[in-house]
């Protein structure tokens, strides 16, 4: 039962939005390559600003039946510092949200592993090339979906969380980001990954909804797709992408079209 301000989905009804969605995102792919606009699926950012949108998801079902999302190998130039042994330590606390003991993260604790901003005589740092590998998976805890991402060096060596946590707070156009970038076990791969704590993705979702409601249009909160095109434009910019406004109103304006043809059927 949803709670008042708050949205959530079942697992049955998120696997029709990502059916839905993936639909009209495919619409909007082959659009671009018809206008010459298409975007290859391994984006390439040279800076933050600069990444072309998380549009090429792609659905994969685990042997149990377990639906998720992933999206091709973004390539992203991240800002890296080597932090030197002694360096002056601080806390993350204001950007760091640790639930799961398995990793034992402590604010006071001397471990390089949580540097945050350190002294600048000793650091070293450099612009290189990183991978990153983004997922989306349906939370049966908090009923909503869940981004996780991983990001490593192109030799396969994972990024320091500093670097990750700087870059995702690089960015002046999201005021009022979300506060809480958790790491854990992913739940399909079992690799250790970063990801969006959800507890407060329902109640911005019913905000978000709230704002965009209009009297006198179709009410879309209850078109297949749009749920989780919305979640995906208001969650992609705390991981510096977006979808952008041509690429949300086609695939938008695709949706209510599949769903008109779906009622007059």
């Amino acid at each position: 039962m949803e709670a008042a301000g708050t949205i959530t989905l079942t697992r049955v009804k998120f696997e029709l939005e990502v059916q839905t969605l993936l639909e009209a995102l495919s619409y909007v792919i082959n659009f671009q390559a018809e206008d010459g606009l298409g975007i290859s699926k391994h984006c390439v950012a040279s800076s933050p600003n600069d990444t072309k949108g998380l549009i090429h998801w792609e659905r994969q079902t685990t042997q149990d039946g377990t639906l998720f999302l992933v999206h091709p190998t973004e390539i992203r130039t991240l800002d890296t510092c080597a932090h030197q042994v002694g360096s002056k330590k601080s806390t993350e606390k204001d950007l760091l949200c640790i639930e799961d003991d398995l990793y034992d993260v402590s604010i006071d604790q001397e471990d390089e592993g949580i540097v945050a901003q350190p002294q600048q005589s000793e650091v070293n740092s450099h612009d290189e090339c990183t991978e990153w590998f983004f997922s989306i998976v349906f939370s049966d805890t908090w009923l909503v979906p869940v981004l996780f991402f991983r990001v490593q060096r192109m030799d396969g060596t994972p990024c320091l969380r500093q670097d990750i946590l700087s870059y995702c707070n690089n960015n002046d156009d999201v005021k009022d980001s979300w506060e809480f970038i958790s790491q854990e076990e992913h739940p399909i791969t079992g690799e250790p990954s970063f990801f969006l704590h959800p507890c407060q993705t329902s109640a911005r979702l019913a905000k978000l909804q709230n704002n965009n409601s209009n009297p006198d249009a179709n009410d879309s909160a209850v078109v297949p797709g749009t749920l989780l095109l919305s979640w995906l434009s208001m969650i992609l910019p705390a991981v510096q992408s977006r979808i952008s406004s041509v690429n949300f109103s086609r695939t938008h304006h695709h949706l209510l079209q599949l769903a008109a043809n779906d009622n007059n059927r």
